[in-house]
């Protein structure tokens, strides 16, 4: 691809098979071979990048099945194996990224249906493929705001032309499942009546894309319990005198109705709770959380073979969930190709809209990312970055001290200050070495 990373070029690869056959079937893969160093010793970035040579972070194989069960019905699978790290335990992630069947209504409409991809991003359509990105990977400021892949439901694809210009409307709704970890703990997560729309406009060189998803998010996990209090913690430590009781109430009324007994939420004395008595009575009580969740997504990309240039600009709103922030992240990438090679630079930022939010659930970051891709083939590239990512206003970004989540808790549990722990996480800083083999066959 000594040209241009286009979704139809990136598509027709994808969708060339790995042996002719007479069948009405193709099998298609993928495959990043990834590794990445830090320079910071005490604290890992995206949970699996330290100063040890990781190969979790960037690491992952896929699949794809496509059956053409007539002209206009087909069904196409799509598998993800990746590997993960969090908290120190290695281990592989394997999960289903598309599963449906797809129906052509008319030359112009085609319907979907079952487990699909949630198309909000710029890359959403092959944001697995590594091949089909610029980068290593995607910037998290703006891509880490999603905790899904995907969701189940119907989606609607309406293609038109006016003059040169490729238009496309994707309204979809449908339910999002799935498990996610929060603070090295389990968590589930489910997003209901969710609705949305992809609208883009392609010409030559340029793509315009527009998305936009809302829905009700219920999330369980041990770690909201947990954090829940130390939320409550640090609105005590900010505030002063005349919150903490509100905080601590909200909190007590929290764990009562999740199991938890009034004995356990109060100090040794027994008598009103405290911050380090709540902290140790939620660890092992489920909590949860709802919401209205509301994300908006806007991308440009100009590629006329020499020079790339593109961006996204992001915010995610939720309602009645101060354990989860509103954040607005953005990121511009400029490059260009001299033959084969194509260096490249990011700018990135995330930031929480809330002043004097939490640090805990705060993510506020930026980061510059300078690298070259090289494509040895018309289906191999090779890549190197650099990076300097750092959290920002008091926050931990995508930082994370496992030494930290491990003191508060061996602090509470001892009926120590939780508050006297340091976590190094915030305002850490790091420089990222990264390099990736990606193939698709």
């Amino acid at each position: 691809m000594k040209k241009k990373v286009l979704p139809a070029l990136i598509a027709s690869l994808i969708a060339s098979p790995v042996f002719a056959t007479e069948l009405p079937l193709q099998l298609n893969g993928f495959l990043t071979v990834g590794a990445a160093k830090s320079d910071n010793d005490a604290v890992s970035y995206s949970t699996s990048i330290n100063d040890k040579v990781s190969f979790e972070n960037d690491t992952r194989a896929g699949f794809q099945i496509t059956f053409d069960a007539s002209n206009d019905l087909s069904f196409v699978a799509q598998f993800i194996a990746e590997a993960e790290s969090l908290g120190g335990e290695e281990s592989w992630d394997n999960r289903a990224d598309w599963v449906y069947g797809q129906f052509q209504l008319t030359d112009d409409v085609l319907v979907r249906g079952g487990r699909l991809r949630m198309p909000i991003f710029l890359m959403s359509d092959y944001l697995e493929v590594g091949y089909g990105l610029p980068w290593i990977r995607p910037p998290a400021e703006v891509y880490s705001q999603i905790p899904w892949e995907a969701y189940e439901g119907v989606d609607l694809l309406w293609f038109s032309q006016l003059g040169n210009l490729d238009i496309l409307f994707q309204p979809l709704v449908g339910t999002v499942k799935q498990d996610i970890p929060i603070a090295g703990l389990p968590a589930k997560f489910r997003v209901d009546d969710a609705y949305g729309m992809n609208f883009s406009i392609a010409s030559e060189h340029l793509t315009l894309r527009a998305g936009y998803v809302q829905g009700d998010i219920t999330l369980e996990a041990r770690a909201f319990g947990a954090l829940n209090t130390v939320i409550g913690y640090e609105e005590l430590y900010w505030l002063g005198e005349g919150t903490p009781q509100n905080s601590e109430n909200r909190i007590a009324l929290g764990l009562l109705a999740n199991g938890a007994t009034p004995s356990d939420l109060v100090d040794s004395s027994g008598t009103t709770p405290r911050p380090s008595a709540l902290l140790k009575a939620a660890l092992p009580y489920q909590a949860s959380i709802e919401g209205t969740g509301k994300f908006l997504g806007l991308g440009a990309q100009y590629d006329d073979g020499h020079w790339l240039v593109l961006g996204e600009w992001t915010q995610r709103k939720v309602s009645n969930s101060p354990q989860i922030a509103d954040t607005t992240g953005w990121y511009t990438t400029l490059g260009y190709r001299f033959g084969n090679l194509m260096p490249h630079i990011t700018y990135a930022k995330l930031t929480t809209d809330e002043k004097d939010a939490p640090t805990l659930i705060a993510n506020d970051q930026k980061s510059i990312t300078a690298g070259i891709r090289y494509e040895l083939d018309d289906a191999v590239s090779l890549k190197f970055e650099w990076q300097r990512t750092e959290a920002s206003n008091d926050s931990i970004g995508r930082f994370y001290d496992s030494g930290y989540s491990y003191q508060v808790v061996t602090d509470v549990q001892s009926g120590n200050n939780p508050a006297d722990t340091d976590n190094r996480a915030v305002n850490a800083k790091a420089d990222l070495i990264s390099i990736a083999l990606d193939v698709v066959f």
